[in-house]
């Protein structure tokens, strides 16, 4: 006899034994009759343990074998012990998506926890759930309503096929329904056995009392042909058969969703045995010939990026020998093969906006002293949600002396559309990273009630101050939705699942105030939105590092010098070059660079000290690990903040860039003219690195009419500056709006040239007097690219656009504050598009206001003058589409920018820089109101 076993129950047989009985059966089908007992090409119950030494029925198993020659799709096949339908005992289905190969051996077990106590693997399915690396069996009521449990006096064990016609089955014990006379019961701790496994005759002779049972390993006879006269053969040498790797560990490896895992990594730890799943998700584990896997206790993992890794104990009662293979061949078991099954669940990483960064906090250039930062966090997602603000002061030294996060503060519980401060900043926290933390209810290491974020509000506190290494880890699992444990033992109990609990967008606003830069006696002003994680960029797998553009920079041009705030959001050190191009002459650069930047620290930049005087230009950025980045204009009194964008990977001319954070068309819902001392400048920048871009400037007024517009060329990496007073000095005052193209362009001779992404960023400044000789406030922000506005190149057929913008802070009066809303319609198409302005305080939604806007329209919305809203208000807003009618779009478009002046209001000077502004936060689909119903405005029907 040939006893083969293996994990997935294929049989293993020799190829040479396997060729001998091929040509024999041949040869016998030539000169004689069938058999009367015939190989059965059907599937088959080859073992039955019915009364176990230990817990019934947990341990009871049924073993399942394909005798055929073809894989069965097991779907809608059925095992159990009714035999009759609409019968009390049970009957159970094959999960979705099973099979089972030719010459596999399947395992059913009751309860796979107690399979695995007693046999050291697990089985390929389980009656009841017990261990999640096992598909579980689903009860077939439509056959019987009860459970399985095999009666040790006498019972029936049968297969149902698709049509639940019966394919095999067995009775045992005093039961006669299919076997008459049945199977002969067996002693406790003794199984069922076909003998041979691949012979059905029907009758109890099939069925063979196995003292020593064998779950996954079936037993097939070595056919010997019968020996013939044959000429005596020239002797010739006897060849070595080539050595083959024995089996170990056969399972597959699926996404617990039914679909395999190609790819997966499969190993036995502490051992250099592992394999790689295979496209079916299959994949075995071999010893080379000679090895040896040790008895003992292992543990077998699968891992793939995307997924998180999954373990299960893997018990090896004797040891694996793979022999090295004679001249004359005996096949010899290793001993057990094992089934190893795993389901990955696939990773659910954070959205975008369920980390924000802030590069600059307590700062203004390299001074910090009497400089305030105001962090506004609110709650864009569809439920409630808190939040935790990680700190960090100067930048020191790399890991392993890195210093780690300064201080870690928490929120209280937000409702969607509220808005949390945090307003007591120690003085020397330089940048941060805020987190949003689920709020479902969790059991803590003593099985009490919990809130998820508080608990690890309060394990970062403990863990992180003062810890680098503690908090680089608990980032990466909460950027990957993976597990995080503060003492860093991973013992299922105080672990952190951030795929499981999974906290709500933010929309995060800073807001810093400082002395002047001539006088310490006045105040200045700036803000910025808080960058979430989609404005990384990519890494760039050809040429390695993460790359960005800062638009604007000035180097003591015109009075102001630009500060450069790099902060590091990776997970390892990273140095920093920067390459900045005059505007005029972009082929040749300045050099800069940070040697060393620890992960979350931010390094201040003075552009000033690499560029020669009287520069003005943008830069290139580059690092190894991903940046966010802020850049200050500072100089006059006066103090302007925006952020930096991400650069593009573009391997091919005639295909889009990847992750871009620019567009073809750049929105800014916000300019003046002659508004009350107020001028804007535009700065536009290429991002192509090589060719150049021709862009058209659209000026409009607050009809969205056009008030002029200017065609210019900017090269390869470079931005060019557009200063309405000079490009227009016609009279007129208003507020309005800007939109930039990129235009497609060729030249005699040359192939055309497709448009490349622009970025562009714009600067608003109020002069003292017509000569503009002194700079009382200024505000600057990012115009919006398409993806964060609306599709222009669309047209008509556009099928998105933002419609829901979130307003962080709503202030009258507060803290000294007032807020100022400059709102655009997007779309240039005849019509209008009605949308709601829902108000919170920082607790509730409170009200809503209706605002109608006709096409390419900018309303400017001044609180301060709203009655409606009581002074001293400190709350939130969200902005939304409910109602839109125009000739031929298919979406709405929206875009803000909000201005806060501190100290005072629209139009009342005082001294220094009151004014900062930053944009609007374009939200998601899914955002809850959690209001009655949705509004009617007037107008609508």
């Amino acid at each position: 006899m040939l006893n083969t076993s293996n994990p997935r129950g294929h049989v293993l047989i020799s190829s040479l034994v396997l060729i001998l009985i091929v040509a024999l059966a041949l040869f016998l089908l030539s000169l004689s009759p069938p058999p009367t007992t015939a190989l059965s090409p059907s599937l088959l119950i080859s073992e039955v343990l019915y009364d176990p030494l230990g817990s019934e029925p947990d341990e009871e198993w049924i073993e399942i074998y394909n005798a055929g020659t073809s894989t069965i799709d097991l779907s809608n096949y059925k095992v159990g012990d009714e035999e009759t339908a609409s019968g009390s005992e049970g009957m159970l289905q094959f999960p979705a998506g099973a099979s089972i190969n030719s010459g596999q051996v399947i395992v059913v077990a009751n309860k796979a926890t107690a399979f695995f106590g007693t046999w050291g693997f697990l089985p390929d399915y389980e009656m009841v759930d017990s261990d999640g690396a096992v598909r579980d069996m689903v009860p077939y009521t439509a056959w019987a309503s009860g459970s399985v449990r095999l009666t040790n006096s006498g019972d029936e064990v049968l297969i149902l096929d698709d049509a639940d016609a019966i394919v095999d089955a067995i009775s045992y014990g005093n039961k006669t329904t299919f076997l008459d006379p049945p199977a002969s019961g067996v002693p406790a701790g003794h199984s069922l056995e076909r003998s041979p496994a691949n012979v059905d005759t029907d009758t109890a002779g099939d069925w063979m009392d196995q003292e020593s049972p064998n779950p996954g390993t079936v037993t097939i006879p070595e056919e010997t042909a019968t020996p013939t006269n044959t000429p005596t053969a020239t002797p010739t040498a006897t060849s070595t058969p080539t050595p083959s790797p024995c089996p170990v560990v056969r399972g597959v490896v699926w996404d617990c969703e039914g679909q395999p895992i190609e790819g997966a990594k499969v190993e036995i730890e502490a051992t250099e045995f592992y394999a790689y799943a295979d496209a079916s998700g299959d994949y075995t584990i071999t010893i080379p010939p000679g090895g040896v896997l040790p008895a003992g206790d292992y543990v077998l993992t699968a891992s793939k990026p995307g997924y998180r890794s999954q373990s299960q104990e893997l018990r090896i009662k004797d040891d694996l020998v793979c022999p090295v293979p004679t001249p004359t061949p005996t096949p010899t078991p290793t001993g057990k093969n094992f089934v190893g099954d795993l389901c990955l669940p696939a990773i659910a990483p954070a959205p975008p906006g369920a980390s924000i960064r802030l590069p600059i906090l307590n700062y203004i250039g390299d001074r910090h002293e009497e400089v305030e930062a105001l962090i506004e966090v609110q709650n864009v997602g569809i439920t409630y949600t808190k939040a935790a603000l990680v700190l960090w002061g100067e930048p020191g030294p790399c890991a392993p002396q890195a210093e780690g996060p300064l201080k870690v503060e928490c929120t209280g519980r937000m409702k969607p559309g509220t808005t949390w401060i945090f307003d007591n900043i120690p003085p020397d926290a330089k940048s941060g990273i805020v987190y949003s933390l689920s709020v479902d209810q969790i059991l803590d290491e003593d099985g009490r009630p919990d809130i998820f974020a508080d608990a690890v509000c309060e394990d970062l506190f403990d863990c992180v101050v003062g810890e680098d290494d503690n908090w680089r880890r608990f980032d990466k699992a909460f950027q990957e939705g993976g597990e995080w444990s503060c003492d860093g033992r991973w013992d299922g109990v105080d672990e952190f699942d951030f795929g499981q609990h999974v906290g709500q967008p933010l929309a995060v606003e800073v807001l810093r105030k400082g002395p002047g830069d001539m006088s310490e006696m006045v105040r200045v002003t700036s803000a910025y939105s808080g960058l979430s994680r989609d404005l990384e960029g990519l890494y760039d797998e050809e040429f390695g590092g993460f790359a960005y553009y800062t638009p604007l920079i000035y180097g003591n041009r015109l009075g102001f010098a630009s500060w450069i705030y790099l902060q590091n959001v990776g997970w390892e050190c990273t140095s920093v070059e920067l390459y900045f191009h005059d505007q005029e002459q972009c082929l040749r650069t300045h050099f800069g660079k940070v040697r060393a930047l620890a992960p979350g620290e931010t390094f201040q930049f003075d552009a000033s000290t690499v560029v020669p005087p009287d520069f003005q230009g943008s830069a290139w950025i580059g690092a190894s690990q991903p940046l966010a980045i802020v850049v200050d204009q500072v100089g006059r009194d006066v103090l302007m903040t925006y952020h930096g964008q991400p650069a593009q990977i573009q391997r091919r001319f005639d295909a889009p860039p990847e992750g871009s954070a620019g567009s073809l068309v750049n929105y800014g819902p916000l300019i003046y003219r002659e508004f009350q001392g107020w001028e804007t400048g535009i700065q536009v920048q290429n991002l192509s690195s090589t060719v150049n871009a021709k862009v058209k400037v659209y000026f409009l007024d607050a009809s969205g009419g056009i008030i002029t517009a200017l065609v210019d060329w900017i090269c390869p990496r470079g931005s060019q500056s557009y200063f309405l007073p000079v490009i227009n000095d016609l009279p007129g005052s208003y507020v309005g709006a800007v939109r930039v193209e990129s235009l497609a362009w060729w030249e005699p001779g040359d192939p055309p040239v497709p448009p490349p992404y622009i970025v562009s960023i714009a600067q608003l400044a109020k002069y003292e007097g017509p000569a503009r000789a002194e700079t009382l406030e200024a505000i600057a922000y990012n115009l919006f690219p398409e993806q964060r506005a609306y599709d222009w190149q669309e047209g008509e057929e556009a099928d998105w656009g933002v419609d829901l913008i979130a307003i962080p802070s709503l202030l009258k009066g507060a803290e000294g504050i007032t807020s100022e809303i400059a709102l655009q319609n997007l779309v240039a198409k005849p019509g209008f598009t009605d949308v709601v302005i829902y108000i919170y305080d920082q607790n509730r939604l409170l009200d809503f206001v209706c605002q109608k806007l006709s096409e390419k329209e900018v309303e400017y919305i001044h609180p301060d003058i709203w009655g409606y809203i009581t002074p001293g208000f400190e709350g939130s807003a969200v902005i939304s589409v409910i109602h839109w009618q125009h000739e031929g779009s298919g979406s709405p478009g929206l875009a803000a920018v909000k201005v806060e002046r501190s100290g005072t209001t629209l139009g009342r000077d005082i001294p220094g820089d009151e004014s900062a502004g930053s944009e609007g936060f374009p939200i998601g689909p899914g955002f809850d109101f959690a209001g009655p119903d949705t509004p009617t405005c007037p107008g609508q029907r």
